[in-house]
């Protein structure tokens, strides 16, 4: 098994593809290496691409390499460069909020794998961030595959089933009990 030795070689990589309908990341536009967010830190790779129609939309992708694991660290990161994109875009259009409307901004993690399975719902319950995991092999070279979180194919919500029934007929209840006061109240006024 091949391994990287630095985030570097990776950042290489992705660099120098042609983003055409094989780049393995769902980023487009015109990129930037090593993106400074004065006191929030370093971006690998910056995105940023013109949606034109129907309305004129700016993508922003923020893209973060591991070469190795992701973390709880890697996802604050990144978290804390978007975070870092939003206040200049608002210092920005201070002026004229309503422009913010017009730029979309996502994040990407890249890394090996999850530094433990719990990662991947931290991942998963934040909307605008993916994460692909990336496999070297000196045969096929780096193949990226998006990480879809952890789910058994077995699940079972059985018991569950008794708490939704016994909180849903409290709340037809309540509901039932609400609704005919409202009605009372509007007679009344």
């Amino acid at each position: 098994m091949a391994n990287l030795n630095s985030e570097k070689e990776l950042e290489d990589y992705l660099f120098g593809l042609e983003q055409d309908e094989d780049f393995p990341l769902p980023c487009s536009g015109k990129v930037f290496r090593q993106v400074s967010f004065p006191t929030y830190g370093i971006a690998d790779l910056l995105y940023i691409d013109m949606e034109p129609a129907p309305t004129p939309t700016v993508r922003i992708s923020i893209v973060e390499l591991k070469v190795n694991e992701i973390d709880l660290n890697a996802i604050g990161q990144i978290c804390r460069y978007r975070q870092a994109l939003h206040r200049y875009i608002n210092h920005l259009f201070k002026k004229h909020p309503e422009h913010k409307k017009a730029i979309k901004c996502k994040g990407i993690l890249v890394g090996k794998e999850y530094a433990n399975g719990d990662i991947c719902y931290v991942v998963d319950s934040i909307p605008w961030l993916s994460c692909y995991h990336y496999d070297l092999s000196l045969r096929n070279g780096i193949d990226f595959v998006q990480s879809e979180g952890w789910y058994r194919e077995d699940e079972s919500f059985e018991p569950l089933n008794r708490i939704t029934t016994e909180f849903a007929s409290e709340y037809i209840t309540q509901y039932k009990e609400g609704t005919r006061i409202r009605r009372k109240w509007k007679k009344d006024v």
